[in-house]
C-alpha cells in the first residue's frame, strides 16, 4: 500500500474512534429530538407529511428513520448516518486534496478535517449539516474533475440532487459554485466548453428535484413557521468563521477560549492566508483557489448579506458547514517546506485536538441525560416535573430530553415524578417540590409561574443551554446544589 493509502486508512480509523465516541457519549439536545419525533412517524406517508409542515428538507430525517428502526432508539443508532456523511466527506476531501501542490498538504487536509471541532459538532449530532458539508465538497469536486477533463459530468447532477434534499442552504453553496465555475470559463479560455458541459446535469438535476420542491419546499416557504437562527452584526459573521475552525472552545473556560482556541484559530488563519497566495502562484492551481476562496469565504459572506435583506434566508454557523472543508484545504495549502510554517501547523493542530477532545467528553450543548439522573437520584414521593414540549408540529406529542431519558433510566413510571404538562401549571399546588427544565430563551413564562407558587428554587446548569430547577415550599427542604 502507497503512502497515501496508509494515510488514508489512518484518517478513517482515527475519525471513526473520535466520532462514535463522541455520538455515544454527548446527551441529545433539542434539535435532535426534532429530528427524532420525524424519524417516530409511522409510515412513510405520515413521514414527508409532517417533514412537509416543517422547514427541512426530508433526506437526513429519513435516513435516521431508518436507522433507529433498525437499530434501536440509542443516541449512536440516530447520529450514525450523519458520522457515515462525515467518512464520505473525508474521502471527498482526499480527492480534492491531491492538487494542493507538494507532497505534505494532500496528505494533511484529511487530518486537519479529523482535528476539527466543528466537523466533529456537526458530524456527531443526528441533524442534516454532515450531509450539507459533503454535498458542497462532492460538487466541487466533480466540478474541478471535469474541468480537468477527467470523470463524468452526471456526478454534478447527483451531488446538486443529494444537497438539495440536505438542506436548502445548499442553494446558496449552488450559487456561488456556479459563480466560480462561470469565472472560471472567463478566466481560462481552455476551461469554457468543459464548463458549458456542466449545464446540461445541473438541469436535470433541477428536474429531479421538482418533487420535492412542488410537493414540500414552495408550501415551506409560506407556512408562517419562524425562521431558523440569526446573526446579527458584522462582529457575528466574523465569529461564525471562527468558528469554521473552533467550535465551543468555551467550554474549557477562558484559558482554552484565549490561550488556546484563539491563537490557534489565528495560526489556521494565517498558514490559509499562506495557501492562498501559494496556489495563486501556480498556474495549474488557480481554478482550484477560485472554488476553495469561493466557497470558504464567499459563500458565507453571501448567505450573510442576503439574509440581512431577507429574514427567512436566515444565517448561522451550522449553515455554513459547506465552508469548513475548503478553508481547511486552504491551510493544507499553505504548509510548504519552511520549518516554520510547520511548527505552526503544529501548535495550531494540537489546539484543534484539545477542544475536539473536550467535545468528545462533553454532556452536551443540552445535558439532559445528566439532568435526568440527577431528578431520579434526588427523586421524593410527590415530587412533579414540568419539561416544556419544544415542537409542536401535530400528530403525537414531540419527544423531550425528560421523557426519552426517564424511561431508559427509570423504567416503572411509578418510580419517577408526575410529569406535570405545561398546560396545566396550576396543578404545581398538588406538589410541593416541583423540577423544571428549561432553555433560557423558552420558558420565562413557566419560571415565572413556578416563582409565584414556591420560596425556594436550586438551579443546575446541564451544559451551555439547558438549567435544571428544583422549586420548594418552605416545608419541603431542597435539595444541596449550585444556585
Amino acid at each position: 500500500m502507497t503512502r497515501a493509502g496508509w494515510n488514508s486508512v489512518a484518517v478513517l480509523l482515527a475519525a471513526g474512534l473520535l466520532w462514535t465516541v463522541g455520538a455515544a457519549r454527548k446527551s441529545l439536545w433539542s434539535d435532535e429530538f426534532h429530528s427524532l419525533h420525524h424519524a417516530r412517524a409511522g409510515s412513510w406517508g405520515e413521514f414527508f407529511a409532517v417533514v412537509r409542515s416543517d422547514n427541512h428538507p426530508p433526506l437526513s430525517f429519513a435516513l435516521q428513520r431508518i436507522s433507529v428502526r433498525r437499530l434501536g432508539e440509542a443516541e449512536l443508532a440516530l447520529r450514525l448516518p450523519s458520522i457515515l456523511a462525515g467518512f464520505g466527506l473525508l474521502v471527498v476531501l482526499a480527492e480534492l486534496a491531491r492538487r494542493l501542490p507538494g507532497r505534505g498538504p494532500p496528505l494533511v487536509a484529511p487530518w486537519l478535517a479529523v482535528l476539527s471541532s466543528y466537523l466533529f459538532m456537526i458530524v456527531t449530532e443526528a441533524r442534516m449539516y454532515a450531509w450539507l458539508a459533503l454535498a458542497v465538497l462532492g460538487l466541487v469536486e466533480s466540478v474541478l474533475e471535469r474541468l480537468e477533463g477527467r470523470g463524468s459530468r452526471w456526478w454534478v447532477g447527483a451531488w446538486i440532487v443529494l444537497g438539495f434534499h440536505s438542506h436548502y442552504y445548499f442553494l446558496h453553496d449552488l450559487f456561488v459554485v456556479g459563480l466560480c465555475t462561470l469565472g472560471a470559463a472567463l478566466l481560462w479560455k481552455e476551461l469554457r466548453v468543459r464548463s458549458a458541459e456542466l449545464l446540461l446535469p445541473a438541469c436535470l438535476a433541477g428536474l429531479a428535484c421538482l418533487p420535492w420542491a412542488i410537493w414540500g419546499f414552495f408550501p415551506q416557504l409560506f407556512h408562517r413557521l419562524p425562521p431558523g437562527g440569526h446573526y446579527h452584526g458584522f462582529s457575528a459573521w466574523l465569529q461564525s468563521l471562527a468558528h469554521l475552525v473552533f467550535m465551543n472552545s468555551s467550554l474549557g473556560g477562558a484559558f482554552l477560549t484565549y490561550g488556546v482556541a484563539l491563537p490557534g484559530a489565528l495560526l489556521v488563519g494565517w498558514i490559509a492566508l499562506l495557501g492562498t497566495i501559494r496556489l495563486a502562484e501556480g498556474t495549474r492551481t488557480r481554478p482550484l483557489l477560485l472554488f476553495l476562496v469561493g466557497l470558504g469565504l464567499g459563500a458565507p459572506a453571501w448567505g450573510y448579506a442576503l439574509s440581512l435583506i431577507f429574514e427567512r434566508a436566515s444565517y448561522g454557523w451550522p449553515y455554513i458547514a459547506g465552508s469548513a472543508a475548503p478553508l481547511l484545504c486552504l491551510a493544507a495549502a499553505g504548509l510548504s517546506d519552511s520549518t516554520l510554517r510547520w511548527i505552526a501547523a503544529g501548535a495550531a493542530s494540537g489546539a484543534m485536538l484539545a477542544v475536539t477532545l473536550l467535545g468528545a467528553v462533553w454532556g452536551g450543548t443540552e445535558d439532559y441525560r445528566s439532568a435526568v439522573e440527577l431528578v431520579l437520584a434526588s427523586d421524593r414521593p410527590g415530587d412533579g416535573v414540568v419539561a416544556k414540549p419544544l415542537w409542536d408540529l401535530g400528530g403525537p406529542p414531540s419527544p423531550t430530553g425528560w421523557d426519552f431519558y426517564a424511561e431508559r433510566l427509570e423504567p416503572d413510571p411509578a418510580r419517577r415524578p408526575v410529569e406535570i404538562p405545561t398546560a396545566e401549571l396550576f396543578h404545581i399546588r398538588e406538589h410541593e417540590r416541583v423540577w423544571a427544565l428549561t432553555r433560557d430563551e423558552h420558558s420565562p413564562w413557566i419560571l415565572d409561574t413556578l416563582r409565584r407558587r414556591f420560596q425556594h428554587e436550586t438551579v443546575w446548569h446541564m451544559g451551555t443551554h439547558l438549567q435544571l430547577h428544583l422549586f420548594t415550599t418552605p416545608r419541603a427542604a431542597p435539595v444541596p446544589g449550585q444556585s
